[in-house]
């Protein structure tokens, strides 16, 4: 079994960083093209991205916590960056000319046609949701000696899924949507997603614990407050 160390800075060779950007870049786009659909199950509106996008934020959590803030960061800018690729991959293909025996262009265009504006609405909502919910666990974590993880995940995973739906949300629809309804949509969608990724903490914790085991680093961005050294 590796002997973990800690780290404060420089670079190793990750084992299964690339694994985790593979999972956030798939969780990105899933859970963008679902929240173009509302959902009503038992009287709840919400998108139905946002059944899907508490898995960035668990993955962004893993990441920060074994590989540290940094990393993270490249994690979501890459990834963004293969979300762009999709967007503009499906606006060519709605703008190409459709074979005359293929009859579903206007469902075609009636879901891709909207994607300017929620792409623009994911990118931002994305960026201020993943590197405030990545900060928040780095900073805490450094503040805390490490220790105190659950609240951590906690604390960083309300404030990052709370400023990733009211961003997504009144870029994306506002004007569309009533803003009612919208309020409705974020309060709901918060909750949800919170909810979520508070019921897969015990494995978050349990995962988190074994890469760490498996890379054999603790990292830290930051020297913790009071570490001797």
């Amino acid at each position: 079994m590796n002997e973990i160390k800690r780290q404060y800075g420089g670079d190793w060779n990750e084992k299964y960083l690339y694994f985790y950007g593979t999972a956030l870049t798939t969780a990105l786009i899933t859970s963008n093209i679902m929240a173009l659909k509302f959902v009503e199950i038992y009287g709840v509106k919400f998108g139905g991205g946002m059944l899907f996008f508490p898995i960035c934020l668990i993955t962004g959590d893993i990441v920060t916590e074994v590989y540290g803030f940094r990393k993270t960061r490249q994690i979501i800018i890459s990834s963004l960056l293969a979300y762009m690729f999709f967007m503009l991959a499906s606006q060519i293909t709605v703008a190409l000319p459709p074979a005359k025996e293929w009859l579903l262009q206007d469902s075609f265009e009636k879901i891709f046609q909207q994607t300017p504006r929620v792409f623009v609405a994911g990118c931002i909502a994305y960026l201020v949701g993943e590197l405030s919910n990545s900060y928040i666990m780095a900073k805490m974590k450094a503040a805390s000696d490490g220790r105190n993880f659950w609240s951590r995940a906690l604390i960083s995973t309300i404030v990052g899924q709370t400023l990733n739906t009211f961003t997504f949300q009144f870029v994306a629809f506002f004007g569309i949507m009533s803003v009612g309804f919208l309020l409705k949509i974020i309060i709901n969608g918060t909750i949800i997603k919170v909810l979520i990724e508070s019921l897969v903490l015990p494995f978050t914790s349990i995962l988190c614990r074994k890469m760490k085991k498996i890379e054999g680093i603790d990292f830290y961005d930051y020297e913790p407050s009071n570490s001797n050294g």
